[in-house]
């Protein structure tokens, strides 16, 4: 049978501090293993964050597009349904109270086909140079007189072609579309989606 030497109580076998060593070793290389492992984490978080804001910021102007060509579009078709109701409204169309029933129909019939052609669009309004309503697309509140800024604005309109101005709906609870046309050939209106 083999024995071990035996060592006196401060001494230490060499077998002892070999694995011990070795130990200190092991958990060294597992401590740095798990730091490389950390900062590669870290480092992969940041870069999937970055692109996620990338990616986020894309889309943002993606959609900033696609909202500037509807309000757009919106415009365009706005001016043309305007341009075409101030080719055929005149002077003598813009009677408060009309006492022609058949004509009162035909300029709420004209409304309501031309509001009828633009998406999203609610209702369009013929007023006087007194800023009372003569004609709507609904045929309801003619003769009443529109809010003061309109009137003002459309006094304050000296540009050739007519006034379009954004009314948020919170102000209105509608969206209206106005179109006046003077005495003197100007035209101003209001148009909001």
């Amino acid at each position: 049978m083999i024995s071990r030497p035996h060592l006196s109580g401060n001494e230490r076998s060499p077998m002892c501090a070999w694995r011990q060593s070795s130990l200190i070793k092991i958990y060294g290389v597992l401590v740095l293993a798990f730091a490389v492992l950390a900062v590669w984490l870290i480092r992969d978080l940041q870069q999937g964050y970055e692109k996620i804001l990338a990616d986020t910021a894309q889309r943002a102007m993606q959609r900033s597009q696609i909202i500037s060509h509807s309000f757009r579009s919106l415009i365009l078709s706005a001016d043309y349904v305007l341009r075409d109701v101030l080719g055929r409204v005149h002077d003598k169309d813009l009677v408060y109270p009309d006492l022609d029933l058949d004509h009162a129909q035909q300029m709420t019939n004209l409304l309501k086909e031309k509001a009828d052609t633009v998406p999203d669009f609610f209702s369009m309004v013929l007023f006087d140079r007194d800023c009372v309503f003569t004609a709507t697309a609904t045929g309801l509140h003619t003769g009443i007189k529109s809010k003061s800024e309109l009137c003002e604005a459309r006094k304050a309109h000296q540009a050739p072609g007519p006034l379009v101005n954004y009314v948020p709906a919170s102000k209105t609870g509608f969206t209206p579309f106005c179109v006046e046309r003077g005495p003197s050939g100007q035209t101003a209106g209001r148009a909001s989606e």
